[in-house]
């Protein structure tokens, strides 16, 4: 779920249900997740959680990386391996 920019959110059942129920009664009911303090909040209802999420992934939501994004802050490392490879290396992948 990650690697397609969604947040998991995990709560208990119990907090559940709860945002089940107020959700029914109030389909406008506003819910936040906080990924920098790792809350879920419903104001409307008094309901403020925290919620488990890995320092790797919230970074990663922090800062706005894909996979992509992390391999290229190390570009130039990545570069000046390149240019230190052997000639008789292939340069490419093989068709």
């Amino acid at each position: 779920a990650t690697k397609n920019g969604l947040v998991p959110v995990v709560v208990s059942a119990e907090v559940g249900e709860q945002l089940l129920r107020a959700v029914e009664a109030d389909p406008t009911l506003e819910i936040t997740i906080d990924v920098e303090r790792r809350t879920l909040e419903a104001p409307a209802i008094g309901l403020s959680v925290d919620f488990p999420l890995d320092d790797s992934v919230q970074h990663r939501f922090l800062e706005g990386l894909d996979d992509i994004g992390i391999t290229l802050r190390n570009e130039g490392a990545i570069t000046t391996f390149e240019q230190s490879r052997p000639a008789w290396l292939p340069t490419t992948a093989p068709a």
